[in-house]
C-alpha cells in the first residue's frame, strides 16, 4: 500500500518530507500521516482514494 501511494506521489513530482506509519495488529489496518512540500491537487487525492485498500484519505494543510 505505502509503495503504491509512494509511487503516485512520486509520478506527480511531490516529494514526500516525512512518514509516519503504525497499526494495532499485524494484518489489520494501519495509519499512514504523509508530510509532504506541497499541497497535493485533488485530482492526484483522486487516485490515491481509488486504490483497493484505501479506506480514507485526508489533505490537512497547516
Amino acid at each position: 500500500m505505502l509503495a503504491s501511494v509512494g509511487k503516485i506521489l512520486a509520478d506527480a513530482n511531490i516529494n514526500i518530507a516525512g512518514l509516519s506509519l503504525g497499526r494495532i495488529e499485524k494484518g489489520k489496518q494501519a495509519l499512514t500521516f504523509i508530510n509532504i512540500d506541497s499541497r497535493i491537487p485533488d485530482s492526484i487525492l483522486q487516485v490515491i482514494k481509488s486504490l483497493d485498500g484505501i479506506f480514507e484519505v485526508y489533505q490537512i494543510i497547516i
